[in-house]
């Protein structure tokens, strides 16, 4: 018998523009506790230094700042206790780095096997899919 991992941890995953972040912010209008996505704050804040780390220059260490921000953020829903939703989980950044040409780090899969996300993901189709099934 396969053993599924129900954690009440779920990351909600997709494309720029697939409505994440909506479906996040009524989540959280509901009761839910929610994180918001990484990348884009990290983004943000990195852009304001003089040099800061930005994907588009340097993916392997951008990637490791998600990578800690993500774990931070996973560490607290376990310290929260109730039913979580993140925008992007680890394993987006596994996808970052293979898109980008990386391979992904040893450390990196011993962080993701420390965080016991729910077996079920939520991904969500991009605008152009959603559309062209309407």
């Amino acid at each position: 018998m396969v053993r599924r991992a129900v954690s009440g941890k779920f990351i909600i995953t997709g494309g720029p523009g697939s409505g994440k972040t909506t479906l996040l912010d009524r989540l959280r209008e509901d009761g839910f506790h929610c994180y918001s996505e990484v990348s884009r704050r990290l983004i943000r804040e990195q852009a304001s230094l003089p040099d800061g780390v930005l994907p588009w220059h340097n993916l392997p260490l951008f990637a490791a700042l998600v990578l800690d921000a993500m774990k931070a953020q996973y560490d607290h829903a376990a310290a929260v206790g109730t039913t979580c939703f993140f925008d992007c989980g680890i394993p987006d950044v596994f996808a970052y780095l293979e898109t980008g040409g990386y391979p992904v780090p040893k450390r990196y899969l011993d962080v993701h096997a420390a965080c016991a996300y729910d077996c079920r993901v939520f991904i969500l189709p991009s605008a152009k899919d959603r559309k062209s099934v309407v």
